[in-house]
């Protein structure tokens, strides 16, 4: 089913985005980075074979905000880590730059698993939490909502952040001067309205965005 493609509301300036980032059917659609992203995902398989646990592609590349190093990067609900691993670890071995690691975040569990799939390294995160609940779903669904209001100029910003060392919260914390942590800062503007977002990046833009 192809998915809607929305304009941001930034008059000549806009950016394409999807109304939904569920499936990948969007990056079909898009950019020539994200037709490239599409291929490769395809290629491989590997939302077919993540199939039963939910995977999303989030990050930059779904959002317009990717560098030349950009990863795809896929959340998973996964509640028996080392099992997935397990049934992991042979078909990702196949690939270049193969890596499997697992630790804690915040004190939760995760699997992480890194391939090469060309042109891009894919990376697939996992933790026993519903993906929609992940903070990076939350703070891609948060940022795609600021550059819906802020439009390409906003867009071009946080890239020129990126391209010197900045990761994108913290880009997005500088341009719109939020305080503390970027990451927790973020996820504090999730339930504020458009109304409010419009006014933070209309207020910031004269200084930190100039």
């Amino acid at each position: 089913m192809q998915e809607s493609i929305c304009e941001t509301t930034a008059g000549s300036r806009s950016i394409m985005l999807p109304d939904s980032f569920d499936s990948i059917g969007y990056l079909e659609q898009g950019s020539k980075l994200q037709r490239s992203a599409y291929a490769a995902l395809r290629r491989c398989g590997v939302m077919e074979r993540l199939q039963k646990y939910d995977p999303v592609l989030v990050g930059t590349i779904p959002i317009h905000l990717s560098i030349a190093d950009s990863d795809l990067d896929i959340l998973c609900e996964v509640h028996d880590l080392d099992d997935f691993v397990r049934s992991m670890a042979s078909w990702v071995k196949e690939h270049k730059e193969a890596d499997i690691h697992q630790g804690f975040q915040a004190g939760i569990p995760y699997a992480c698993i890194r391939f090469y799939e060309p042109p891009f390294v894919i990376e697939i995160f996992s933790q026993p939490v519903p993906v929609r609940r992940q903070n990076g779903y939350r703070h891609m669904l948060i940022e795609a909502k600021l550059l819906r209001l802020g439009g390409r100029e906003l867009a071009d910003r946080i890239r020129r952040l990126k391209q010197v060392g900045y990761k994108t919260e913290p880009a997005f914390a500088k341009l719109l001067s939020l305080e503390g942590d970027p990451y927790e800062a973020l996820l504090q503007l999730e339930n504020d309205s458009d109304e409010r977002l419009a006014e933070l990046i209309s207020t910031t833009s004269s200084s930190n965005m100039a």
